[in-house]
């Protein structure tokens, strides 16, 4: 059994074994890569023991780093530390890295590109791009990526942040580029607060090597062929901690040298597990009803939302101290799901199982099964990390996930629950007064409520403060509500077990956890009409007296019916709007596809995906739906009034006033499309989908969730999509169409507004639309055209040009957005021409008609 202390060494190890490379690129040196590294470990001595320890074999760490280029068979017999180290560098990377061969023969189109590629090449390379790895996926199973990669759509090298993670086309990075990341990563190391977790310590150092080498290659020079630099070197440093610290683990279990030596010499042995962790009850849990709407509804889903981002650390943190190990083990984890690498021992399977029934119990007791967390793992050897053979896993491990959607639960499990009930016992005024499930322990806010509903309440009032401040958390089997973990707001050290900050851009030592929590706060800025109806409409008699003064400060979120107020405008002593929330759901279209199918392959027929670049992609995904739509789109004066519900790994979850809502859909799309290097890569780059519902602030948030996902899903059918008004646009890559209707929408409100089209008549223009859309349903329908012109001769108010100008631009859109003259279904359209009308008519609406 291997010692913690020599766990840690090895894995300090791996992480810091290529990182002379930015090192060499910084002050533009010709010593090797891996002596440099050596070289940082000195220099930083310092500041890696204030951070890691000064009991720590330093010297050791320092040799390893050092060695692990050297030839195999010396290691396997004198460096066993070292020759792990090379074999999960391997392993990462090394043994999947993929170059285009220059002198292999192609067709003229071919040899056209590489012989560009190779003469606009840096002469080494060392210097090239990261290439974005949305460049080297599809959809389409027919392209390959010498096409792709012509294109040179690449990172520019610098600190992580929202505004620099766009790809460009013929970037050019420097040794200033280098050197100011090196020289950021370098003073914020000291940074790193030495606690007693390691745990705590690793990802604190993961998460700056993510900061500062996200946009840094692992590999760009290879003396005879064209490198592809498309494996980011913060990816490549942890994925290799992760393989280097599961072999170690597994080796350090045989005991007999000659079978060891066997072992370390066998590419099929399985030697690892890769397991997923998913928190499948998001949903359900998130949008529990609760019994006064209007007063805990925005707190508690505040709270739910915050704590499915964390759920599974503790679930995380069982597995790893199950398997000896420590949190490099951890490949993800975003989104309420996780991937771990884990060593296969001989007793894995039996580990695996005692956890996940542990955990099972755990939920079922305090859940009610409301929340489910799906355990699923396949076995790997050394050969399934490279191309097809990884693939093939990926595939396995989906497969297994399918399977476990009903195998969440045993019998005995309910048995053992339920012979402790007294049914007798259980009385309604027992209940709590919130959630109306778990039994109340005592009277607070003036209720008697639960002590989850409690932490729920108090988390969702001050979650804007958590999301500037970084939270503490609390593991362990002595919290109630295991495996939540609990969330506690202050600061002092002996209260918490692990601590995270929220942001990349001030770092404070400890781990960054992407958090998109964005929360529209009140204020005393309230024109004095709104602020009428908000006392009005969105406030009891008790509410004003206590805390209402408060809640103007800022010092409390906006709740829904505030938020849907806020949709509303006055224009000459008149209320105009409808005063409804409006829900966005959207995630990535077909993303399964996409990491066990959708990697591009070379003209070979070689696919190019691995570990490493599984991650990549991951982390990517993340950061878009946590960063960047949280500090780019709703941190904006125009979404001001949206907030994040859920966001991260690949979906995301939004409420805000309806208008907001449909215009930010239009900039999601424009923004995924510019992100994934859809600019670039035209038609065949990754695509999202929407689904856009309308609810008044009093509807049941489980049921705003159910019709979301129900909108979301009918535009999953036909990927690329956005459901709005229970209409489905179908748009291209460039998203014109959407873009247009809105365009459309505004038009016609001016029209309204100007006086030239009644509200009447756009009623009866929607009936025009829908006649138009079923024109192969009834031959009367075919008259929608002659009855379009009489209502516009009879109706709009001005001159023939004017009537014959509107004539013509209104039957055309009916024509392109909503006349169906097709036979086969699937080429059928929805009444699109509906969306900009009912749009108009929302907005123009007199406040309080019905």
């Amino acid at each position: 059994m291997v010692e913690e202390k020599e766990l840690k060494e090895i894995t300090l190890s791996a992480i810091f074994h290529d990182i002379g490379k930015v090192y060499q690129r910084a002050k533009n040196l010709k010593e090797k890569h891996y002596l440099l590294s050596g070289r940082f470990i000195k220099e930083n001595l310092k500041s890696l023991e204030d951070a890691f320890g000064s009991d720590l074999n330093w010297e050791r760490i320092k040799r390893v780093v050092e060695k692990h280029h050297q030839k195999k068979e010396t290691l396997i017999e004198k460096d066993l530390d070292s020759f792990i180290v090379q074999r999960a560098d391997h392993l990462s990377s090394g043994l999947d890295r993929r170059y285009l061969e220059f002198n292999q023969e192609f067709d003229s189109n071919y040899q056209e590109i590489l012989q560009e590629l190779k003469e606009t090449s840096d002469k080494k390379g060392v210097f090239e791009p990261l290439i974005s790895i949305f460049s080297e996926v599809s959809y389409d199973g027919k392209e390959v990526l010498e096409e792709r990669l012509f294109q040179k759509v690449g990172y520019k090298v610098s600190t992580l942040n929202f505004e620099k993670v766009y790809p460009q086309e013929d970037v050019k990075n420097t040794p200033e580029d280098y050197e100011t990341v090196w020289n950021g990563f370098i003073n914020e190391l000291s940074k790193i607060k030495n606690s007693k977790d390691f745990d705590q310590k690793f990802e604190a150092l993961k998460s700056l090597i993510v900061k500062y080498f996200w946009a840094v290659p692992s590999y760009t020079y290879h003396s005879r062929n064209i490198p592809i630099p498309d494996v980011s070197l913060a990816d490549h440093l942890t994925t290799t901690a992760a393989i280097a610290t599961a072999l170690k683990l597994y080796y350090s279990e045989i005991k007999d040298r000659e079978t060891l030596e066997k072992s370390l010499k066998d590419p099929e042995e399985k030697k690892f597990i890769l397991m997923s962790l998913d928190f499948s009850g998001i949903q359900r849990f998130i949008f529990q009803q609760v019994k006064d709407s209007k007063k805990w509804a925005a707190k508690i889903l505040r709270a739910r939302s915050f704590l499915v981002s964390l759920a599974l650390e503790g679930v995380i943190r069982k597995f790893i101290k199950e398997f000896r190990g420590n949190s490099s083990l951890v490949l993800l984890n975003a989104g309420g799901k996780a991937l771990l690498l884990l060593p296969n021992f001989k007793d894995s399977e039996e580990k695996i199982e005692t956890v996940r029934k542990f955990v099972a119990r755990k939920l079922l007791k305090n859940f009610f099964g409301e929340i489910k967390i799906k355990t699923s793992f396949v076995k790997m050897s050394e050969k399934d990390f490279i191309g097809d053979n990884f693939n093939q896993k990926l595939r396995e491990l989906f497969k297994e996930e399918s399977k476990k959607r009903f195998q969440l639960f045993e019998k005995e499990f309910f048995k053992e629950e339920t012979a402790t009930f007294n049914l007798e016992s259980f009385k309604e005024e027992d209940f709590c007064s919130i959630c109306g499930v778990r039994k109340a322990e005592k009277q607070r806010f003036g209720v008697k409520i639960c002590k989850l509903c409690k932490e729920l309440v108090e988390l969702g009032q001050n979650l804007p403060r958590i999301r500037e401040k970084g939270i503490s958390l609390k593991f362990g089997e002595d919290y109630e509500f295991y495996p939540l973990p609990k969330a506690i707001i202050n600061e002092k050290e002996e209260d918490f077990t692990y601590r995270f900050t929220f942001s990349f851009d001030n770092f404070e030592g400890y781990p960054v956890r992407l958090f998109a929590g964005y929360v529209p706060l009140a204020s005393q800025n309230i024109e004095e009409w709104k602020l009428k109806l908000l006392k009005e409409e969105c406030f009891d008699e008790g509410d004003l007296k206590n805390y209402f003064g408060k809640y103007l400060k800022g010092e409390y979120p906006k709740n829904f019916c505030h938020i849907a107020l806020d949709g509303l405008r006055k224009e000459h002593e008149e209320i105009l709007g409808r005063p409804y929330l409006g829900v966005l759901k959207a995630d990535v279209d077909k993303l399964g596809y996409i990491f066990t199918k959708g990697f591009l392959k070379t003209k070979k027929g070689k696919t190019i995906n691995s570990l490493s670049r599984t991650v990549y992609l991951s982390r990517m995904l993340d950061f878009f739906f946590t960063e960047v739509i949280t500090k780019k789109l709703l941190n904006s004066e125009k979404f001001k009034n949206i907030y994040s519900v859920f966001s991260g790994g690949d979906d995301l979850f939004l409420i805000g006033d309806w208008n907001s809502i449909v215009e930010f859909a239009k900039d999601l799309r424009r923004e995924f499309r510019k992100y994934t290097g859809g600019d670039f890569t035209n038609s065949k780059g990754l695509t999202i989908s929407i689904g856009i519902s309308l609810f008044r602030p009093s509807t049941n948030v489980y049921a705003i969730a159910e019709e979301g996902e129900k909108a979301l899903e009918r535009s999953k059918k036909w990927r690329n999509a956005i459901t709005v008004f229970g209409r489905t646009v179908r748009g291209d890559f460039k998203d014109e169409k959407f873009g247009k209707l809105l365009e459309i929408a505004e038009k016609i409100e001016s029209w309204i507004k100007e006086g030239t089209l009644s509200t009447s008549l756009v009623y009866k223009l929607l009936e025009i639309s829908r006649m138009a859309n079923e024109v192969d349903e009834n031959i009367s329908n075919m008259l929608w055209r002659p009855r379009l012109h009489y209502l516009l001769v009879r109706n709009v108010k001005g001159g023939e040009n004017l009537k014959k100008e509107l004539a013509e631009k209104i039957n055309k859109w009916i024509e392109k957005y909503s006349e169906n003259l097709v036979e086969k279904e699937e080429d059928k359209k929805d009444d699109l021409f509906y969306i900009p009308l009912a749009i108009a008519l929302y907005r123009r609406r007199k406040y309080g008609k019905a």
